[in-house]
């Protein structure tokens, strides 16, 4: 007999009755089962956002297929699949369309974070079909967005894909270790995972010194939190350069692949591919095995009370309710606590996010100004430096205010642990508010600048405007610059050959189109730091009034269990009742021995 044939309608039905006030035990139970049916293998690679994650399946790979540069961040699941055409398949939340594409390149449109931002695409996932050894016998190998400085629907998708699986691969650091808030998000994934495999992945400059150090202190938080967590832990920390393994499989590199150590993680997959199913059956065993002692608990409880008098039944009761209104009482505290940290983070976000404007705007003013001085003064190539300075700094600047508020969401996330006692539901999470380089875009073109800077709404700098006119006076076309003008990308090189007659003429025509140039940016530079300044508050306000909503549902949830708990405490049983939690008993116990045998 297995778990599936054990688990019966009527145990469900019983595993429910006795769950807490909040949890159905048996249902949740049963979602399990259904789900460990799957026959692929499914390892999730997860990890906080810059681990390296995508580097080491492509390690794993032995190809470059994932995105995995310094600014490439995976906005949506990839599912690596075993196929013999090798291709991968777009799937979108709103439409049945699948796109296949075959290319790094056309891949990247639809998973990559630079040109999928907050995936506006709304992919829902993507299957990636490679030949790999590794993938032949149904293993699926799934690249998570990062969680940390992520978008709030880039992280929750990454929570729900994870959900129910039996095994997993977190990605450490090495420099600097593990810290606090990596710390908070291993224990919220790993409660979830049978087994999980542990890899640092080391980069090149990092010393041999740094590398002990830090697996030596790894090993102890891992270790403090598996038996936090009741899971076994091996102290197994494998050590990957992740780099060196895509570096030396595409130069055919044998040496180099054998030194990045990747051969280790192949074949720990394997290994736990070749358990899979016994791993499944023994995790859902274990879980069913605790859930009933739970219930039978729960029955003894109540057969026990009715073998009490009335008025020691009463008494107990009191008890029972006083304790859980001075549960109620310090759940308060403690959420008062947490609205008290906010309020004094209010002023410590101001004057970040202030210092922070203002530096950014310093930043492309002096940027802007230097491409004037090199003598540009208006019209596409000077549009086009704006734009690609704006997108350079706004970008540096909302990385940081990103960390400001990933630091408090998890600060208060940490508070949340502590409230576990009072069996705060799991999936009550503070997210920081979204605030990415797509927004900051979206700032500039509210302010009527950035990407809108040549055409109207900003006529100064087009060729209507002062500017302009001084172009057309001295004979050079305002929207396309003297000839000679090369613009490569988003670096801009500018090499100019006047035309103008005498020396002295040509300076001072110059001068002054730079200094009208620089009047009439400088307004526009003025705004972007408002914006700034104006969104990034707003947003960390939305952020603290959710936080805070957040908080006092939780209060409100609690005082409505507070009468769920009251009706659920035993009153005096008739001999029917008695006898109904007699057969359950029974019944339980029949099972757990049955289980033994499974």
């Amino acid at each position: 007999m297995n778990i599936d044939t054990l688990f019966d309608d009527r145990l469900l039905a019983c595993l429910d009755r006795y769950s807490d006030i909040k949890e159905s035990i048996g249902t949740n139970l049963r979602k399990s089962i259904d789900k460990s049916k799957n026959s692929e293998i499914i390892i999730p690679v997860i990890g906080m956002q810059g681990m390296g994650k995508s580097t080491l399946i492509n390690g794993l790979l032995g190809e470059n297929i994932l995105p995995n540069d310094a600014d490439e961040t995976t906005c949506v699941p990839v599912e690596v699949k075993y196929g013999t055409d090798e291709c991968a398949k777009v799937h979108f939340f709103d439409k049945e369309d699948v796109i296949i594409v075959h290319t790094r390149k056309e891949l990247n449109e639809y998973v990559d974070n630079n040109y999928n931002p907050a995936n506006e695409k709304h992919v829902a996932r993507i299957e990636l079909f490679r030949k790999s050894a590794l993938l032949k016998d149904g293993m699926v190998i799934v690249d998570l967005p990062g969680v940390g400085s992520l978008t709030k629907e880039n992280e929750n998708t990454t929570k729900r894909y994870i959900e129910n699986l039996c095994s997993a691969i977190f990605v450490i650091p090495t420099v600097p270790t593990i810290r606090y808030q990596e710390t908070l998000f291993i224990k919220s994934l790993w409660a979830q995972f049978s087994k999980a495999i542990f890899v640092q992945n080391v980069w090149l400059e990092e010393t041999k010194a740094e590398i002990e150090e830090s697996v030596d202190h790894n090993k102890k938080v891992l270790k403090k939190l598996a038996d936090e967590l009741h899971n076994p832990f091996g102290e197994d920390i494998i050590l990957v350069n992740a780099y060196n393994a895509v570096e030396g499989a595409l130069n055919k590199d044998l040496s180099l692949v054998k030194s990045s150590n990747i051969s280790t993680l192949y074949n720990k997959i394997v290994e736990l591919s070749s358990n899979w199913e016994s791993d499944k059956e023994k995790f859902l065993r274990e879980r069913l095995l605790l859930s009933l002692e739970y219930a039978c608990a729960v029955i003894q409880r109540r057969l026990s009370d009715a073998q009490k008098s009335r008025e020691e039944l009463e008494a107990n009761n009191k008890k029972r309710i006083e304790a859980f209104e001075q549960g109620t009482i310090d759940l308060s505290e403690k959420i008062e606590s947490i609205k008290k940290y906010l309020r004094d983070k209010d002023d410590e976000v101001f004057l970040t996010v202030k210092k922070n404007a203002s530096d950014c705007a310093k930043r492309i003013r002096a940027s802007i100004f230097k491409v004037i001085d090199s003598g540009v003064y208006d019209g596409e190539h000077l549009s086009r430096a704006f734009e690609d300075i704006q997108k350079d700094e706004i970008k540096e600047y909302t990385d940081d205010i990103i960390n400001l508020f990933m630091n408090i969401k998890y600060e208060i996330e940490s508070k949340f642990i502590e409230l576990s006692q009072f069996e705060i539901n799991e999936n009550i999470s503070i997210q920081a508010a979204s605030l990415n380089s797509k927004e900051a875009l979206k700032w500039e073109q509210g302010a009527q600048v950035g990407l809108n800077i040549g055409g109207a709404a900003v006529g100064g700098l087009a060729a209507t405007g002062v500017a302009g006119a001084l172009a057309t006076a001295a004979g050079v076309s305002a929207t396309s610059g003297p000839p000679g003008w090369l613009v490569f990308g988003v670096g801009l090189a500018i090499y100019g050959l006047f035309s103008f007659a005498g020396w002295g003429i040509k300076k001072l025509k110059q001068n002054d189109r730079a200094y009208q140039a620089k009047r009439e940016v400088a307004p526009h530079i003025d705004q972007i730091e408002r914006s700034l300044l104006r969104t990034s508050r707003e947003k960390f306000s939305e952020f603290a009034s959710s936080c805070n909503t957040i908080l006092d549902n939780i209060l409100s949830r609690r005082n409505e269990e507070k009468v769920r708990f009251v009706n659920s405490l035993n009153s005096a049983l008739d001999e029917s009742q008695v006898q109904e939690l007699q057969n359950d008993l029974n019944f339980i116990i029949t099972k757990q021995k049955e289980l033994q045998n499974v």
